[in-house]
């Protein structure tokens, strides 16, 4: 008995359920996938500000603009009605915006006006999945199936990808123009938000732009309807943050100014340096990409895409940071351009394939076994693997062991420029002792005082009545912190030859950070109440007395 299968089984609907398959596995793996320490500051934050702490005010502070904290709100309220944790709350947020922006990105491929084939359109949906899911630094391919990138997941450069991607398709593919003009306006909005989140990614557009400029020569052409919502979105964000938050643009955007380039700033050496084989092999993908040009029927959507990179990479290395997640938008533009490339090298195949699909019911059969049969196996490693995923990226063993004799609620804070232990604190359900996430003033106020750092690490040098100012504030802020929770316990990091404080990046450099507080007389009363216990590895530990 032979098998049928009908006419409008094709090929292409095969490679879509293999994109509808793809996100379940990328799903099925976010409980596997810890958060990094910024995603959980953003939780904590906005559990807050709902409990009734007025964001940048006395008590909540962040040096982000307030979006994010606003974004994390939804997460927290949504736990708070399923009875789960905000960061699984968040997972469930980041699942339903990937897959509106994955089908809403299959609809834009489906109106370019170079009439791609269905294989192509399907194929395309499995590279937005993964731009969006995966990125380039950490995406590896198991045996059993996908890896995705976790670290990432939920951070603000992760959320401009999501939004900003409908919008960069319907672009560089010229699909816009058969789009109506709500949608077109819908597109706007969505990358206008997405752009509010991280503000230096709207170089993304700005490239995207100048392209069709240059290329078309009529500048007019980019008064489009969704570009001019992005904008109409992002100034009525800066009005929105004046009116509610205005102590953000008065206040926080000065310090920012003054000594934020310090906080783990690198010069482009040492970020190319850190990033050697990223850049290595994104260049050869890309001249592997211009020299398939020829093969292709569509190179400006190519130049298009290629725009975007550049843009997001300027982005990149204007931050000098260097850290990875900030490498997320170049990560998903250039995921997505080498897999355009090579489906539109392979794009008469994918033609001959979906015509003679049908003719071949064992072999769709077969394909379709091993499919069902991947997930299955998907699954099942994932179940194995649910009671062996880490808690988070960040393991100190020590002050875990620390703070889980604590009785949740207790509040607790750390003396150190990084978060690498508020993911231990936001495990337990502990409180946080500080206005702020960390003492991300202090590196800029210890460069200037000592007038050394490593060479070719970059920081602004200030006048020494500004590192006065910038000192007492900094320690008056941390003593008034102290008297208003009164934390239980607090970890004073250690810096010297055995445990550097990296965000200090002054190599050989003891500092020691108590001492520095204890210049305040303010400080030293708030102080009086703790007394030292035994060290744990990098930190000394205090516990209030009273």
């Amino acid at each position: 008995m032979s098998i049928s299968i009908p006419r409008q089984f094709s090929f292409a609907c095969l490679l879509g359920g293999l994109a509808a398959l793809l996100f379940l596995f990328c799903v099925a793996e976010l409980p596997l996938t810890p958060i990094g320490h910024d995603q959980m500051w953003y939780l904590y934050a906005a559990q807050q500000q709902l409990a009734g702490t007025m964001l940048y005010g006395p008590h909540l502070v962040d040096t982000n603009p307030p979006l994010i904290i606003w974004f994390s709100t939804v997460p927290v309220l949504i736990s708070r009605l399923l009875h789960i944790r905000p960061d699984a709350g968040l997972n469930g947020i980041l699942a339903i915006m990937i897959l509106g922006s994955v089908l809403w990105s299959v609809r834009i491929l489906r109106k370019t006006p170079q009439g791609l084939s269905a294989s192509y359109v399907a194929l395309l949906g499995c590279a937005v999945i993964v731009a969006e899911f995966a990125q380039f630094v950490g995406t590896r391919l198991h045996f059993a199936g996908f890896q995705i990138a976790g670290y990432s997941l939920g951070q603000r450069e992760h959320l401009l990808v999501i939004l900003i991607f409908p919008y960069v398709l319907a672009r560089a593919t010229r699909a816009a123009q058969h789009l109506g003009w709500a949608e077109r306006c819908a597109l706007g909005i969505a990358a206008g938000i997405g752009i509010c989140f991280k503000p230096q990614q709207a170089l993304i557009l700005v490239a995207l732009e100048l392209f069709f400029v240059l290329y078309t020569r009529r500048p007019r052409h980019v008064l489009t309807p969704e570009a001019l919502a992005a904008v109409l979105i992002g100034v009525c964000y800066v009005l929105l943050v004046r009116l509610v938050t205005p102590v953000y643009i008065t206040q926080i955007m000065p310090l920012l100014r003054d000594t934020y380039g310090a906080f783990g700033g690198l010069s482009l050496k040492f970020i190319y340096q850190g990033n050697r084989r990223n850049a290595a092999s994104l260049l050869v993908s890309v001249a592997a990409s211009l020299l398939l040009l020829h093969r292709l029927r569509d190179r400006v959507t190519v130049y298009a895409l290629l725009a975007c990179v550049s843009g997001a990479t300027a982005a990149f290395l204007l931050q000098h940071k260097g850290w990875m997640y900030q490498f997320r938008p170049v990560s998903a533009f250039y995921l997505f351009l080498l897999i355009y490339v090579i489906c539109g090298v392979l794009e008469p195949v994918l033609r001959r394939l979906d015509a003679e699909w049908p003719k071949r019911p064992v072999l769709a059969t077969a394909a379709l076994t091993c499919v069902v049969a991947l997930l299955l196996v998907q699954t099942l490693d994932i179940r194995k693997n649910m009671a062996l995923a880490p808690a988070s990226f960040e393991q100190l063993p020590a002050a875990d062991d620390l703070f889980a004799q604590l009785t949740p609620g207790t509040p607790v804070y750390v003396l150190s420029a990084t978060l690498a232990v508020f993911p231990t604190v936001y495990r337990h359900h502990l409180g946080w002792g500080g206005r702020f996430p960390c003492l991300w003033m202090l590196p800029a106020i210890i460069r200037n005082e000592t007038g050394s750092t490593e060479p070719g690490i970059p920081f602004k040098r200030l006048p020494p009545e500004n590192v006065v100012s910038l000192a007492n504030l900094q320690r008056t802020d941390t003593a008034e912190d102290l008297d208003y929770w009164r934390p239980a316990v607090i970890l004073v990091e250690q810096c010297n030859a055995s445990h550097p404080c990296s965000f200090f990046l002054l190599k050989g450099y003891d500092f020691d950070m108590l001492a520095w507080f204890l210049k305040s007389a303010q400080f030293r009363s708030a102080w009086s109440h703790y007394q030292q216990q035994s060290p744990i590895p990098g930190f000394t530990v205090y516990r209030r007395i009273d």
